[in-house]
This record gives structure tokens, sequence and C-alpha cells, in this order.
């Protein structure tokens, strides 16, 4: 090679050699000084792509994956003969599934499209697709290459064909079909019992569904956690339920087996704010709220609104306290929209009429700037019930003279 920089086969061959050694950079380095030399020659590209996939597959780095795939990419544009498809598949595959996880669906999507291109009948890049589709909520596509990868499938491991048919119960719910999803969700489970798939799918459904059905997620939360028992959110999303249906010791026990898990889950502590906020116990609030705090500091302002929407809930509610957490979240974020809110029901609750207005009009402000408009009309709502329903924010009759003039905040 030193005698004729342009051989391509010593090239290779150098490269092959020092990734049976796991000597990634100097293979790297080949490949990249061969691109400068040939960059027309579709094999040295190939060359480039086995040597960063071999790096990052070992090392699971998303960067040089990246770089194997376009690489191989740039390398069958070149000379559709200088990789082999199946490699050039895996490829595509390996990096496609490292954006999936990142949920960058968007981005994800070409890669396993082109995986699935060069390997037509590899059922598991199918499958990534759809994942892929399905994050990016495009249910029907998802749907279709789910039991597409269902008519493929080998069935050789029982896991992940429970996890291929959970995927495709958890799209059709998504879809709307919740009989045929709750149906495929039920086939996953008795695939393989022992699989977390189709009860974390079951479970995130009732969460997430308008409106929650948290009862309904109960038991499929217990299944996960008895199948994953260093599941710490499984374990915080029980207590938090329990916390709903009043079950204190149950949710204390719950959180507690959270903390065991993972100390360092600022969740799992908050789990015991939330548990005294409920009961009103205003003394007991504190220390776990700062420890969660410690521990996850960036949740200050989302966790200090929860503690005062909870304390607004108590009956009597002790106001005074609502409204110290609710400002708390305000400073903690100024721009927790729900925070504010919760801030302006306080002081609407005290009679502190001007600064309840005052803080319904920033969140409100804050709910339109996201387009939250269910957000908007919840603000809009409080504000007419506090001043008349002829002042409305959305309209805009809630506004003094002022507003929107230069130099006024309309406050």
């Amino acid at each position: 090679l030193q005698a004729d920089p342009r051989n391509v086969p010593a090239r290779l061959g150098l490269i092959e050699a020092d990734l049976t050694k796991d000597n990634f950079g100097h293979a790297e380095s080949l490949a990249d000084e061969g691109i400068k030399l040939l960059p027309n020659d579709g094999r040295v590209w190939a060359g480039r792509g086995g040597a960063y996939y071999s790096d990052g597959s070992k090392n699971n780095d998303t960067a040089k994956l990246k770089i194997a795939a376009d690489s191989y990419d740039a390398a069958v544009k070149l000379d559709p003969k200088s990789a082999q498809p199946s490699v050039v598949a895996a490829a595509y595959a390996e990096y496609g599934f490292h954006l999936w996880q990142a949920q960058q669906y968007t981005e994800c999507l070409p890669y396993a499209t082109k995986a699935v291109q060069k390997s037509p009948k590899s059922w598991q890049y199918i499958m990534l697709k759809a994942d892929c589709e399905t994050g990016m909520q495009q249910y029907k596509a998802a749907i279709a290459d789910y039991q597409s990868a269902q008519q493929l499938d080998d069935k050789k491991n029982a896991d992940l064909t429970s996890r291929l048919t959970a995927s495709l119960g958890s799209a059709q719910l998504a879809s709307g079909d919740e009989a045929g999803g709750l149906q495929t969700l039920a086939q996953a489970e008795r695939i393989s019992p022992k699989a977390p798939f189709a009860y974390q799918y079951l479970a995130t459904y009732y969460i997430t569904k308008s409106p929650p059905n948290l009862n309904a997620a109960l038991n499929p939360l217990q299944q996960l956690a008895l199948v994953q028992p260093t599941n710490v959110q499984a374990q915080i999303n029980i207590g938090d339920i329990y916390v709903r249906q009043k079950n204190y010791t149950a949710a204390q026990a719950a959180y507690t087996k959270a903390i065991g898990i993972d100390p360092k889950s600022g969740d799992a502590q908050f789990g015991l704010a939330e548990i005294a906020a409920t009961k009103g116990d205003t003394k007991s609030i504190d220390a776990p709220l700062q420890k969660a705090i410690s521990l996850q500091p960036n949740s200050a302002a989302t966790y200090n609104t929860a503690i005062a929407q909870l304390l607004l809930g108590v009956t009597p509610p002790p106001l005074a306290d609502a409204q110290k957490y609710a400002d708390a979240a305000t400073k903690a974020d100024p721009n927790n929209a729900s925070g504010w809110y919760a801030l302006g029901i306080a002081y609407a609750d005290q009679s502190k009429k001007d600064l309840a207005n005052s803080a319904l009009r920033k969140a409100f402000d804050l709910f339109k700037a996201k387009n939250d408009q269910n957000g908007m009309q919840v603000v809009n709502k409080a504000y007419t019930d506090l001043n008349g329903k002829d002042n409305s924010l959305i309209t805009g009759s809630g506004r003094n003279e002022r507003t929107n003039q230069p130099g006024s905040s309309g406050m």
C-alpha cells in the first residue's frame, strides 16, 4: 500500500486485518484516506462502511453507525456489487434502531425502509420500520408492516414474537381499534407470559387514554412489576394509582420499593410527597419533595405544581400552602403554564382577585403560546368564574384597555 496508495485490494485487506484485532481507529483511518484518494470507488466506500459499522456496533456508538450507513449508501450508489445486501441492510437497521431508541422517528424511518429494501424477508427490519411509523403516528402503515412481519416471523424466539404481536396491538389501540388491540395484546401475553411488552403497552394505553382508566392500568402494571422486578417506573406508576385510589398504605409500599430499586429516582421520592399532599398533611410534604428536587432539579416546577394542585383538591384546601408551592413552581420555571394556573386558583380562593387575575392571564398566554386549547379553556373558565361571563380571555373582553399597547404587559 505504501508503494501504491491506490491499491484497493491491499487497502481493504489491511482494513480487514485491523478489524480482526478490533483495531478500529487504524481501520477507519485507512478507510478515510481511501475515500479521499478514490472518492468514486464503491469498494473503498464499502470498506469504510465495514470499518465504522464494526466499531459502532461493538461500542454502541450511534455517530459511527451513521457514518457506516451513509458510507454503504455511497458504496451501493457507485457500485451495487461493492457490498453484500445483507451487510448493508444490517448497517441501515442498526443505525435506524438507535434513532428509534432516541425517539427520532422521522430520521429512523428512511434507514429502516432502506434495510427492508435490501433484505425484504428480514421480518425484524420490517418490525423496525413499523416501530418508526408508530412513533410518527402513521398507524395504518405501521399495522400493515407489523402484519407483514408476522407472516415472515420464524417464531424461534417467543419473547421477540410477543414483542412483535404486542407492538401490533399497541398500534391498533392508537388507531382507535380498542377491541382489536386488546385482543392482540392478550395474544401477545399468551405467546410469552414472562415478556413485558403486552403489560407495558396495555398499562400505557389505559394511563394515557382520555379520560384515563387508572383502575384498568393497575393489573398490567402489577404483572409488569412481576416479570421485571427492577422496573422502577412500574412501581412509581402503581404508587400513583394507589394514591388516586386513596390506598395510601399500598402507595407507600410501591414508592418505597421504587426507592429500593433506584435510590436516585426523584419521581419515587416525589411519590411520598404526593401521599402527604393528597392527605392534606402539609407538615410531611417538604422533606420528600426537597429530596426529589435535589435528585431531579429539572423537575422542580413540575413537582411543585403537582403538590399545589393536590392541595387545592383537599377539603378544605390549605390555600396558603397551595399558594406557596404554586409560587415556587412559577419561580422554578416562569414558563410553566400549569403553575401559574394553580397560583391563580389559590389566589382566587383567598379572594385576592387582582393577583388571581394576573396569574390567570399569565397562564392563559403561556397555554396560548403552546396552542394548548384545553389549557386555554380551563384557564378562561376560572377567569370568567372570577370576573363574570362577559369577561373572556379568549375573546379579549377580559383584557384591560392597555392590553397589547406598546409598553404594556396587559397584566
